[in-house]
């Protein structure tokens, strides 16, 4: 005798946590655990009823990177999906909710620099540090007269400037 699979897989969003805040514009991990008795054949991550990943292989996994705009009116909920699915279509889901919060601009002091309007010989070398800080992560770039001239993506901020001849 052959019984018909009626039972559905059992599912749990693992991380991130029901409640945890996130800053828009970053990417987020998501995982779950999922088992049948027979085997899940496969676990959709989704939120707004997309489906942002599919995995098919434990660990089940995904990444999901939250819109540069999404709590512009300040925080909003983002509920997050898993459903697992067995052999023979039977699902079973569980939905946690993330507040995510906008993204602040950097902070960035100059910590060394030549005076407004100081005048150098061309050929010589002038020095400049800052320092930057934000709540996702940061780089410096050094302009003149509005024109790149360098970055760093990381501390310390410390950029050499050679004064060019005319």
């Amino acid at each position: 005798t052959v019984l018909a699979d009626t039972s559905p897989p059992t599912v749990i969003l693992t991380a991130p946590t029901d409640g945890t805040t996130v800053i828009e514009g970053t990417s987020i991990s998501v995982q779950a655990a999922a088992s049948d008795n027979a085997r899940v054949t496969q676990v959709e991550f989704s939120t707004g009823g997309a489906i942002f990943e599919t995995d098919t292989a434990t660990p089940f996994a995904g990444t999901f990177t939250i819109p540069a705009d999404f709590a512009g009116a300040g925080p909003s909920p983002l509920l997050l999906t898993v459903t697992a699915f067995d052999p023979v279509g039977l699902s079973t889901s569980d939905t946690i909710t993330l507040t995510v919060i906008e993204d602040q601009p950097p902070a960035i002091a100059l910590t060394q620099a030549p005076t407004e309007g100081a005048e150098f010989i061309e050929g010589s070398t002038v020095f400049f540090e800052a320092t930057a800080a934000d709540d996702v992560g940061v780089s410096v770039d050094l302009s003149i007269d509005g024109t790149l001239t360098q970055t760093r993506g990381s501390a310390p901020f410390s950029f050499t400037l050679t004064i060019p001849g005319t």
